[in-house]
């Protein structure tokens, strides 16, 4: 079922979710984050793909955790590079961002995307504070080679933040104190949004 029309379509590469955020019932319903093994998600690409459908949406609750779970790394590099394989004239079309975790494997996020940049074009970084329950304040602390990166690439930097008070993973203030701790990185795009 494409429930998206004929050229686009979701694929679920990961079901449930390890955080316990008080407005979601995801992980009562769905239990711990579990990845899809790779040559699953790629054969449901192929056959997509066989049906004319031109743009792949991978989904999960936290897409950066992809492959962790089972204990083998950042397996997100790996199928972002099978399924970007299927669709080679529509991969040079699109502007992708990549999602990124500034409290988990800073180390090896960030050499991930070292990789991946010398593969694939990608056109900034998001973070998604709330939904992974990361606090937006680390990029200007641990999580500041993230922000090293985006000055160094010349790339934005979008954040998804929240206007909830009790929201204490993504406060617009703590958007605005890192914003003016590096005034040369492009955080552009970002906005606000209650969760």
């Amino acid at each position: 079922l494409l429930a998206t029309g004929r050229t686009s379509a979701y694929i679920k590469i990961a079901e449930g979710c390890d955080y316990k955020c008080s407005f979601c019932i995801i992980p009562t319903l769905r239990g711990h984050y579990r990845s899809r093994p790779v040559d699953t998600i790629v054969r449901e690409a192929r056959a997509l793909a066989a049906r004319g459908v031109r743009e792949i949406i991978l989904i999960s609750q936290d897409t950066t955790f992809y492959g962790r779970d089972a204990g083998r790394g950042a397996a997100l590099p790996q199928l972002l590079r099978e399924v970007n394989d299927l669709f080679p004239a529509e991969g040079k079309q699109c502007l992708p961002f990549v999602m990124l975790d500034p409290m988990r494997e800073q180390t090896a996020q960030i050499a991930d995307l070292r990789k991946l940049r010398g593969e694939r074009k990608f056109c900034g970084l998001k973070l998604q504070t709330t939904i992974i329950q990361s606090f937006i304040r680390t990029l200007g602390e641990e999580g500041r080679g993230f922000v090293e990166l985006a000055a160094e690439w010349d790339i934005p930097f979008l954040i998804h933040s929240s206007v909830a008070t009790e929201d204490l993973w993504a406060q617009a203030s703590d958007i605005l104190d890192i914003a003016e701790k590096f005034p040369h990185v492009r955080f552009c795009l970002a906005h606000s949004g209650r969760y």
